[in-house]
């Protein structure tokens, strides 16, 4: 939060929780209000900003949701009481560099509620929300009593969601979510709403979502359903690949066309599309593509979806205990003798050709390019071993043209130790090490201030890049 730990905005929250559960109207000037009473500080003495207090009116939301008497009402009356509800609150009309950067705009609660419907989420289900954000999606998933876990990459949305679900979160970058997850948790059901273009500490990136639903399909156990909210551009014509590889892996239910305008309140207008994997093998069904132009008429779409499979458990194995190998006593070193062959010859500077064209990395799918040296020629070099790849965004950048040679020991090249794209590395590295950084510096005697100062200076010092 903004200079601000949770326990200070916990008056707000619960304070507009309960305003939401009256049914009263939220306007900002009232947002505003609540969250001076709680920290005792208008927003222009720093104490807090806007995007704090969206973030804590969304985690009031979600506790709201908790709370809620009515999942006993037929789906139609429960769908219009969450959107009544979700109409009360003001238009999140500000936005902050963070919330741009992690592409922070949380689910509308009843367009959350209609992704849990298609989950079929049961009590005995294992739940993921691997971007939970403020909980607005995961509270669905805790309403059905499922086993949740939760992932949110934003320390202070973390704090909201361990308040307002009762759980502890994880803090993994979710495009990675099967790598770095506990291998011990194994969803049955995973919702998500991921990042659509960008991120944790990413450029922008037109298959960031793709990503994210990737890897969470490969962490849901055989059987399992996902229910993803995903860009409007996810589709066969606009993403073939990664269409083409979840096809491989499971089935696509639905791909139903949601209006950005469902997302007005949360401060955005993108259209998105609501789809339903199972991961199966292909059973024969065909896929529903379907646009509607609001939230009630998508419900008779996934009241009509199959029936879950059953789910298979996968099995964990279990860390290995650490072997310790008992320490040898300590021999008297032999003298070994060496023969004049077999000396290494003297290191040498490393001479290649610099090229003033760059070499083009072809591109090998929608994702990725072929990677080799682009800018130098190295004589006598060994191709890597294995292909490499860089990102499309990667390959359409040339680098710069080096001239630095670094010393090396001639074999390492004749001999194939080092690859052209490792001796490149090195070559890279030297250039950086030839140049310095902007500026002089004086070092005291135990290394521990280094000050800035004039180039005149005496005893002043300057730092390479490399």
């Amino acid at each position: 939060m903004a200079h601000a730990s949770l326990p200070q905005f916990l008056p707000a929250l619960t304070a507009l929780s309960d305003e939401i559960c009256a049914g009263r109207l939220i306007t900002a000037r009232a947002l505003e209000q609540i969250m001076e009473t709680a920290v005792g500080a208008t927003s222009a003495s720093g104490a807090w900003d806007w995007r704090t207090a969206y973030d804590i009116l969304e985690g009031a939301m979600a506790l709201s949701a908790l709370q809620d008497s009515g999942p006993d009402a037929s789906p139609e009356e429960t769908l219009t009481r969450l959107t009544h509800a979700a109409s009360m609150i003001p238009t999140q009309s500000k936005r902050s560099e963070a919330q741009l950067r992690l592409q922070q705009f949380s689910t509308p609660l009843p367009y959350a509620w209609l992704a849990a419907q298609a989950a079929a989420l049961t009590p005995e289900d294992v739940a993921l929300e691997p971007s939970a954000g403020t909980g607005l999606v995961a509270v669905m998933a805790r309403r059905t009593g499922a086993r949740l876990h939760v992932n949110e990459i934003d320390p202070h949305r973390c704090a909201i969601l361990s308040h307002v679900l009762g759980v502890m979160p994880s803090s993994h970058d979710a495009a990675q979510i099967d790598d770095l997850l506990d291998r011990a948790i194994q969803p049955t059901v995973i919702l998500m709403n991921p990042p659509f273009s960008r991120s944790f500490d990413r450029v922008h990136d037109k298959d960031m979502a793709c990503r994210h639903l990737f890897a969470a399909l490969k962490r849901l156990v055989p059987g399992g359903r996902l229910v993803a909210i995903m860009p409007d551009s996810f589709s066969p014509e606009r993403r073939p690949a990664f269409w083409s590889a979840i096809e491989d892996r499971a089935v696509l239910r639905l791909r139903l066309k949601v209006p950005g305008s469902v997302y007005r309140k949360h401060g955005t207008s993108v259209d998105t599309c609501l789809v339903v994997i199972d991961k199966i093998a292909d059973d024969g069904g065909e896929t529903i593509f379907a646009d509607v132009n609001d939230l009630a008429n998508a419900l008779p779409f996934l009241q009509d979806l199959p029936p879950r499979a059953e789910t298979i458990p996968v099995a964990v194995a279990p860390k290995a205990p650490l072997k310790r190998t008992p320490c040898k006593p300590i021999s008297k070193p032999r003298k070994v003798r060496v023969s004049k062959a077999c000396q290494p010859t003297a290191p040498t500077p490393l001479t290649y050709t610099g090229l003033d064209l760059p070499r083009a990395n072809t591109p090998i799918s929608d994702i990725y390019a072929s990677y080799a040296p682009q800018r130098i020629e190295i004589a006598g070099a060994k191709l890597h071993p294995t292909p490499l790849v860089e990102s499309l965004a990667m390959a359409s950048v040339a680098p710069p043209r080096p001239t630095a040679q670094p010393v090396l020991p001639p074999k390492l090249v004749s001999g194939g130790s080092l690859s052209d794209a490792q001796l490149e590395t090195a070559i890279y590295a030297a250039d950086a090490h030839e140049r310095f950084l902007p500026g002089h510096w004086t070092v005291s005697e135990d290394f521990m201030e280094v000050t800035p100062c004039a180039a005149d200076t005496v005893d002043a010092v300057r730092y390479r890049t490399g």
